[in-house]
């Protein structure tokens, strides 16, 4: 149809019959609407084009070119669609939880005098969580610091005695032993008020610890004492998460994780039970080990920001894309043929190849399918001819 054009053209600026330029209009006008409309206006105005010359027919030669392709390109694209790979989609559950948790311990023995948070709460800076009576080791302190006036004032007295002995064995009227057995309980006495101030640091160090400190940020998870109870050392007083940093664990099997890989740091969670709402979330941490029983692999996201609520118990899934290793190819919904129970493709040859539908594509318009004649890449009509 181009080169009748084209010959059209050429003979609105060389002259010729008017039954000539309608004969060839009219195969013009079936193929293309526009383009017959456009070719009879140049008939009309004939004379006026033979008159510009053949500039003026080459320029409109091109624009008729560009008209004609644009209209059989853009009839014959949209009857056939491109068979592509399907993937499939995985959708793993987990639950938020806390980034780490700790037990406050206490150590040493004693009555709860107060307890300064309950279960909920978050930790402010420098803040003592549980306090027990420290009575009876302000007494222990008490009598050590009586011990060492002791020990300090019988150092004093040594020291003076052998200090005269000293001048009393230079001039031969004191015996050599009793000098000795003094500076002896001179050295003894040093010794007993260096344990008892070794004492003295370990007595007020459990003072101090009397009061339970509790890291700042973190909140109470569980509280098992109350004030007035007696602990035990070593016993539990509560147990404490930062929540300020969530992690969500799941188990992958390789191919999962392979995919998970490629996806980090853009890695987005969907909560199913706050609107479908969509989170950013980033690899944490992957344990090293394999689980011989599961054979997965543990990972754990981190979530920092975007969560209504930073507390523990949030569904969470995650949606990894995978290869199809069943060959499965997409296509559109309206390229399928039904015949009673079967489902049909139609080649651009005519031919029929029956497929087996998988299941939903990613978008409401496609589904996956499968069959053993079709492969990624090959062409069908998108909507079977009747």
């Amino acid at each position: 149809m181009l080169g009748k054009t084209a010959l059209l053209l050429y003979k609105l600026t060389t002259g010729c019959c008017p039954e000539f330029l309608m004969k060839n209009t009219v195969h013009a006008r079936s193929q293309d609407s526009s383009a017959g409309r456009f070719i009879l206006t140049l008939i009309s105005n004939s004379g006026d084009l033979r008159a510009a010359g053949p500039v003026t027919a080459l320029v409109l030669l091109l624009l008729c070119l560009c008209t004609f392709s644009q209209g059989v390109s853009a009839a014959d694209e949209p009857r056939f669609f491109t068979a592509l790979p399907a993937a499939c989609t995985v959708q793993l559950t987990g639950f938020t939880r806390a980034r780490a948790t700790m037990e406050l311990v206490s150590e040493h023995s004693g009555k709860v005098t107060e307890v300064n948070f309950d279960v909920g709460d978050t930790i402010p800076a420098n803040s003592v969580f549980v306090r027990t009576d420290p009575t009876f080791l302000e007494l222990d302190l008490k009598r050590n610091l009586a011990s060492q006036a002791r020990a300090m004032s019988e150092i004093d007295y040594f020291d003076r005695e052998a200090a005269r002995y000293r001048t009393l064995v230079q001039r031969q009227t004191a015996a050599v032993s009793a000098l000795d057995k003094l500076e002896q309980e001179l050295t003894r006495s040093r010794h007993t008020l260096h344990e008892l101030e070794v004492e003295e640091a370990v007595l007020r160090e459990k003072l101090a610890r009397t009061a339970v400190p509790a890291p700042s940020g973190w909140r109470v998870i569980r509280r098992f004492i109350e004030p007035g109870e007696w602990i035990s050392a070593g016993q539990t007083a509560a147990v404490l998460g930062d929540f300020r940093k969530l992690l969500i664990p799941y188990a992958l099997s390789p191919d999962e994780y392979h995919s998970l890989m490629e996806l980090d740091p853009s890695i987005v969670l969907t909560l199913p039970d706050q609107g479908d709402r969509q989170i950013k979330a980033r690899i944490f941490r992957v344990s090293p080990a394999f689980d011989p029983v599961t054979r997965k692999i543990n990972v754990e996201l981190a979530v920092s920001e975007g969560m209504p609520v930073m507390r523990g118990g949030f569904r969470c899934r995650l949606t990894i894309s995978l290869p199809d290793r069943s060959g499965a190819v997409l296509a559109p919904k309206t390229a399928l043929e039904q015949r009673y129970e079967d489902f049909w493709l139609v080649r651009k040859s005519g031919r029929k190849v029956r497929v087996l539908i998988l299941g939903d594509g990613p978008d409401q318009e496609t589904v996956r399918i499968t069959s053993p004649d079709i492969r990624p890449g090959e062409k069908f009509y998108l909507h079977p001819p009747r």
